[in-house]
């Protein structure tokens, strides 16, 4: 009787010892990267987040959503282990985060927009940011600080437009759009033509 007594409690050890070996830390588990693959640059109405495209903006509604194509991978750096039972995970999926760094948006037009900023000229001091709009908190940036912070490549931005033409005039808005990471480094889009009226 003493023998499977100890049997059994020696087989509930070896149990015990056994699972709390193949339970897994999500802290060891590298997060889920993305990388841009491409960019789409749409101008027209600023609503809270959502840009309305539209032939006509007043000046001070007008804004530029940037959507980039997203590629999601996974890096795990872990050392392969052995168990006797299947790890178990008990946590969240990782957020997602960049593999890239943002360096630069440079936004430029053909069209003059004041005696300071002539055809071809760096726009991008003219500009707010909102940096992934879908998020519960976001905040409107300053374009150039936000970019002096070298931050992580996001999901999306929205530019807002933060002061009015010398005049009302037809825009096309080329966007390059610069960043170091994974491939691809460098995007350019030109935007559709659309009037800023002068308020």
């Amino acid at each position: 009787m003493n023998r499977k007594v100890l049997y059994l409690g020696l087989c509930y050890i070896a149990f015990i010892f056994f699972g709390m070996a193949s339970c897994a830390d999500c802290d060891d588990d590298a997060p889920t990267l993305f990388r841009a693959v491409s960019m789409v640059a749409t101008p027209g109405f600023n609503l809270s987040g959502v840009v309305r495209t539209s032939d006509s903006i007043p000046s001070r509604d007008f804004a530029i959503d940037l959507n980039f194509d997203l590629e999601f991978y996974g890096q795990n750096s872990s050392i392969p282990t052995f168990n006797i039972i299947q790890s178990a995970y008990a946590c969240d999926d990782p957020i997602p985060t960049s593999g890239a760094i943002l360096d630069n948006i440079i936004i430029s037009s053909l069209t003059s927009f004041n005696a300071d900023y002539p055809s071809g000229s760096n726009l991008a001091e003219l500009f707010d940011v909102i940096v992934d709009p879908e998020d519960t908190f976001n905040e409107r940036l300053d374009l150039t600080e936000y970019l002096a912070t070298n931050p992580p490549g996001p999901e999306r931005l929205i530019l807002l437009l933060k002061e009015q033409p010398a005049e009302t005039a037809s825009f096309r808005f080329n966007i390059e759009y610069f960043q170091t990471g994974v491939d691809e480094n460098f995007f350019s889009f030109t935007t559709n033509p659309v009037v800023l009226k002068r308020l």
